[in-house]
């Protein structure tokens, strides 16, 4: 038998062991789902408090914004002061009212998300449709689906990262209300999160 060195370059095959210097910052490859306020908050603060991070962030809509992207309703505003409704190191004092509209913070957040050059970790139109744990690799593996602007599946792909995480926010899967008699209603029916504003709701029905 050939003896080893006492040096072994050769990696070894168990995921959980490494040869990295205890102080040396090892890669990570963080998978995010949810270009909200959360999902530009973490492009902003993990590039710069995680050395070594790749980061990739994934939107199931065009744009990012989150619900400020997606509720469109007529006065549609935010039910806290504007001032506190932000970031503490991004503030804004020109809020044209003390609960600001959806419009006005959407626009705040579309200045911060310029400022800090976040879209280089974003992916739009990519829906999470499945995420699992391989126990054996340590790693999540997260599937995806892009779909076109009339939301047709244009591409099924998977990412693997050492993390996954999730900012989709607790209201990101509206549906409508369990009433008698919606289905047969016959004028046109909308939902506060997907609104449609090009319908003249002064038009009889």
């Amino acid at each position: 038998m050939v003896p080893r060195p006492f040096f072994d370059p050769t990696p070894y095959a168990h995921p959980l062991i490494s040869e990295r210097a205890i102080d040396q910052p090892r890669s990570l490859k963080v998978v995010y789902i949810g270009a909200g306020i959360s999902g530009i908050t973490a492009a902003i603060l993990f590039p710069k408090y995680v050395p070594n991070i790749e980061l990739a962030i994934y939107e199931k809509n065009s744009e990012l914004g989150g619900t400020w992207f997606e509720n469109q309703y007529p006065g549609v505003a935010c039910d806290i002061p504007a001032h506190s409704y932000q970031l503490s190191f991004e503030s804004d004092v020109n809020w044209s009212a003390f609960y600001a509209s959806g419009p006005e913070i959407l626009r705040y957040w579309l200045r911060v998300a310029e400022k800090y050059d976040v879209r280089k970790y974003m992916r739009f139109s990519c829906k999470c449709v499945e995420t699992r744990w391989n126990e054996e690799t340590s790693k999540w593996h997260a599937k995806f689906q892009q779909v076109d602007e009339n939301g047709l599946v244009v591409e099924e792909f998977e990412d693997v990262g050492d993390v996954l995480m999730t900012g989709t926010g607790a209201l990101n899967q509206w549906k409508w209300p369990d009433i008698k008699g919606l289905k047969e209603f016959k004028g046109k029916l909308m939902h506060s999160a997907n609104y449609d504003n090009s319908y003249d709701v002064t038009v009889s029905c």
